[in-house]
């Protein structure tokens, strides 16, 4: 995965200015009749049972082939349980709604639908969640610790470096052992921190507030959140920093217009994925960056370098 080191400064001006407009979503039109197909057979009772033909004959489409192209990807959704599949003469297949297919027709975030918390509630109450999610996103940061610090030479003066959703604080490790001279913050959520203090021995500090720095480091954290919520961490941090101080951003950036390379079809993934698992959360162009570095108070912006985790 490509990512991209944003950095958001207090002075200054840009060296460089995005042009990239919002990205517009884009809707698979395999997406748009499976939850059509789903809501009709909502429509008509949690009973009902529905063949391809009757669904794509209120589906607006000129394809001949619709029914049957729709019925294999029907087919493939009941060979998972998402939906049931029955017949009558051994031929016409006839599809109905299944406990989990719940998820999928009303909307929502699946993973708060399913566990009544998002996924960054929930390691709280499950160990055994919270140890896999941690142990994912360590062996991730383990590749691309060391192109971050191979690419990007801006921690050489710093003094005091905060690590914000550092996790088990792998990262501000790896910083801080080829730049000793910094002393360097873990600041995330209690139940990975408590874990973090008993692996790496960092120096923690579990405050309500982001504390302050000469920098701000945060890698793959506002991926996580809505626009409001990210210009709120983002105002915190700038409150953190010195007049001359910034923020150091590693986020995989979201092309203005659909691509097809290999990193670009990964980052949109990653954009869906952060639809289904987290509130708000989304890839950005990097004219929303810029929005929200100017949003937050920030006088600068720059893209700085490209690395590359695998």
């Amino acid at each position: 995965m490509l990512s991209t080191y944003i950095i958001f400064r207090t002075q200054s001006t840009m060296n460089s200015t995005p042009d990239e407009g919002h990205l517009n979503q884009v809707e698979e039109g395999k997406d748009e009749i499976i939850g059509y197909a789903m809501q009709l057979a909502l429509g008509s009772g949690l009973d009902a049972k529905l063949s391809a033909s009757d669904i794509a004959a209120k589906i607006s489409t000129q394809n001949p082939d619709a029914s049957l192209m729709l019925d294999r990807i029907l087919r493939l959704l009941a060979s998972h349980q998402v939906l049931g599949c029955t017949s009558v003469d051994g031929l016409t297949r006839f599809y109905s709604l299944t406990p989990v297919a719940k998820y999928f027709v009303q909307g929502g975030i699946p993973f708060n639908r399913t566990y009544e918390m998002d996924v960054f509630e929930y390691p709280a109450l499950d160990p055994r969640f919270n140890q896999l999610f941690n142990n994912a996103m360590f062996n991730t940061t383990t590749l691309v610790a060391k192109s971050i610090l191979e690419s990007y030479k801006g921690f050489e003066h710093l003094k005091q470096l905060v690590d914000v959703g550092g996790g088990l604080g792998h990262t501000i490790h790896a910083i801080t052992s080829k730049y000793p001279h910094i002393k360097g913050i873990n600041f995330g959520f209690p139940h990975v921190l408590i874990e973090a203090l008993t692996n790496s021995g960092m120096i923690i500090y579990m405050f309500q507030s982001v504390p302050n720095g000469d920098a701000i480091f945060m890698k793959w954290i506002l991926r996580c959140w809505s626009d409001d919520q990210c210009l709120k961490l983002l105002q915190n941090c700038y409150k953190a920093i010195p007049e001359n101080g910034r923020v150091i951003v590693v986020e995989g950036i979201l092309p203005a217009m659909a691509e097809t390379s290999a990193t670009n079809k990964f980052i949109t993934q990653m954009d869906v994925q952060m639809m289904t698992q987290s509130p708000g959360g989304k890839k950005r162009t990097k004219q929303v960056f810029l929005a929200l570095a100017n949003g937050a108070g920030f006088s600068g912006i720059d893209f700085k370098c490209f690395v590359c985790n695998y």
